[in-house]
């Protein structure tokens, strides 16, 4: 069973501040709040649910009483070339009246079953609104942890930067001393230059991200919280693929959208059947119509009322509609088996990225620890190295390579740690469980 959007609006707004309050510092919920308040994208979705969900007022409509009047009023003057006592005949006659008209359908299946056809159609929508709520966390999630992977990813290439400084200042003071020859200056000012290079681009690629979240939010952001290497690495719990599968096929919201689809389609068919049936509605009618003549010359008057009202039952039998009703009948259930297969495909999509994505979060962690590893095994690496290239059994090019590798080390250790934790909020969204409590409990490990 879909839960109302109200859920999902009001989860994001427990821990709500202020979207305007500051726009220089960007938190996962900040930033989140702002897109509420911002995004375009999520204004149109909020926009065209409140749209969609109008179907059942209306369909309900049809089978409600309908009351309506009318009114008019009328002058017609008359004027006649015949004499009479040396004047012309002239008349104005006055006519006014209103009507009212109730009707109100006794038996029609077809807007019964059209009307649970609507209500049906709402489940859908509440469901594809609350997936884009989830989808709305996603997006601000990776847009948070692209900018931080860029801001690594500069941090890290500012520091080679200013280790090669420092290998080149050193190459060529040992060139001057008769330690070292002109090649490996040269190989120090290449890895120099190079680096030199990769910073330019990380800070463009940086400004680049934030922008892109300026689209998110409409704000701008300065400063970002960072996440610490050495945050706690958790499981999926249930550590178990089986009961997040099962999870996934009774809560997904894009699943469950296309399980009211597919009982929407079947009601639409069932109400299109109904058009071969008959109907009856109970009529009723109230006339008061009003006449009035006067004649100037000679003066007359003349005044009447007729009051009619009329109870009666309306009956339609469907004959011959030109094979109509029949058309739209295969029509129905051809989109009705359509939704069947969509429902299959969507069901056994969403079993399958659920299974990658516990698989990848459990993968994730286990690189992250080698990483961490791997980072402490290059910078003894790097160590033994100086101290080899100090006594001149290593190359300045072993040391840069050396160099190269723990910040390589680093940097995927960086990426794999952000993609285990949208990895950790994709999961719950194949769920059908994701909040604005995942920002929440996330936004506490950031330093």
């Amino acid at each position: 069973m879909s839960r109302s959007p109200i859920f999902l609006i009001i989860l994001a707004g427990i821990f709500c501040v202020n979207a305007n309050a500051t726009t220089s510092y960007g938190t996962l919920l900040t930033i989140f709040d702002d897109s509420l308040q911002n995004d375009a994208e999520y204004s149109e979705d909020l926009a065209n649910y409140s749209a969609a969900i109008e179907a059942y007022p209306q369909a309900r409509a049809r089978i409600l009483p309908n009351l309506q009047a009318s009114g008019s009023w009328n002058k017609i003057h008359n004027h006649n070339d015949a004499i009479i006592n040396a004047n012309p005949l002239q008349r104005n006659k006055y006519t006014s009246g209103y009507t009212l008209s109730l009707s109100q359908p006794i038996f029609n299946l077809q807007k019964w079953r059209a009307m649970s056809e609507a209500s049906s159609q709402v489940k859908k929508y509440e469901a594809i609104f609350n997936s884009k709520v989830q989808n709305l966390i996603i997006r601000v999630a990776t847009h948070y942890f692209t900018i931080l992977k860029s801001k690594d990813n500069l941090a890290f290439a500012n520091s080679e930067k200013k280790a090669n400084k420092s290998q080149l200042t050193q190459t060529q003071n040992r060139h001057l001393a008769g330690l070292d020859t002109i090649s490996s200056v040269h190989a120090a000012r290449a890895a120099f230059d190079v680096i030199t290079a990769r910073v330019i681009a990380e800070e463009n690629i940086l400004e680049n991200n934030k922008a892109a979240l300026h689209v998110l939010t409409g704000n701008r952001y300065t400063k970002f919280k960072t996440i610490p290497t050495s945050i706690k690495l958790i499981k999926p719990s249930p550590n178990n693929q089986a009961e997040w599968i099962k999870k996934a096929i009774s809560q997904n919201y894009l699943l469950l959208a296309e399980q009211f689809n597919v009982e929407s389609s079947k009601k639409n068919l069932s109400a299109v059947q109904a058009g071969h049936l008959p109907t009856l509605d109970a009529t009723a009618t109230y006339a008061d119509n009003r006449f009035s003549r006067i004649q100037i010359v000679p003066f007359d008057k003349n005044n009447s009322t007729n009051i009619n009202s009329t109870i009666g039952l309306e009956l339609k039998v469907p004959l011959f509609q030109g094979g109509l009703v029949s058309s739209k009948v295969r029509q129905a259930a051809h989109l009705y088996n359509a939704a069947r297969a969509r429902y299959d495909l969507t069901r056994r999509t969403i079993e399958s990225n659920t299974l990658q994505l516990f698989n990848s979060i459990t993968s994730k962690i286990h690189q992250i620890k080698a990483y961490k590893q791997a980072v402490k095994s290059a910078q003894s690496s790097l160590s033994s190295t100086e101290a080899a290239y100090k006594q001149g059994t290593k190359t300045i090019t072993d040391l840069l390579n050396s160099q190269k590798d723990l910040f390589n080390a680093k940097k995927a250790l960086s990426a794999n740690i952000y993609d285990y934790l949208l990895d950790t909020l994709l999961l719950k969204q194949m769920a059908g469980t994701l909040s604005k409590q995942d920002l929440l409990a996330l936004n506490k490990l950031l330093g």
